[in-house]
């Protein structure tokens, strides 16, 4: 199942397809926080997940979705403190729409940092180290950028900027 799984990861990041249709940011948001909330539960996170207002967007929802579930879940993962706390955080300046996944998990190191975007690097025991790299093509394919700052110990920050 794992070797399946990362050739399917694989053949996706060989060939990101993008259909973009005019979508609701409000929408998506309430679909994956439907989706997110029994993981949420099950790891005792509280979550705060903000939508500055219906923002229109003309992108692929099934891209977006599954790149937003793959930030939030990392997220997720990277908490493991008695206060956990994932924040999303969506706004519009001027033509670009800025989307936030904040956590005060346990950080990384500059060294991981600098290697978060190359394909199958992890630090996760069972992780194929393509969610990210994956990610990142799915934005630039978006005509976007995908950027994290992190500090060890006290949280990440990953920003996805994408033209409106």
């Amino acid at each position: 199942d794992r070797s399946l799984e990362l050739l399917n990861d694989f053949k996706d990041l060989s060939k990101i397809n993008v259909v973009k249709n005019k979508m609701s940011i409000l929408e998506l948001f309430d679909d994956i926080k439907q989706t997110m909330i029994p993981l949420f539960n099950a790891k005792n996170i509280k979550y705060e997940i903000k939508c500055e207002s219906n923002i229109v967007l003309n992108a692929d929802y099934n891209r977006m979705k599954q790149v937003l579930v793959n930030l939030i879940k990392n997220s997720i993962e990277a908490c493991n403190k008695e206060k956990n706390l994932i924040t999303v955080t969506t706004f519009c300046s001027n033509t670009t729409l800025y989307i936030v996944v904040k956590d005060n998990g346990e950080g990384m190191d500059k060294d991981t940092l600098e290697k978060i975007f190359t394909p199958f690097y992890t630090t996760k025991h069972y992780g194929t180290g393509l969610g990210v790299c994956l990610s990142k093509e799915i934005i630039e394919a978006h005509n976007g950028s995908l950027n994290y700052t992190s500090v060890k110990n006290k949280g990440t920050v990953a920003k996805i900027v994408l033209p409106v």
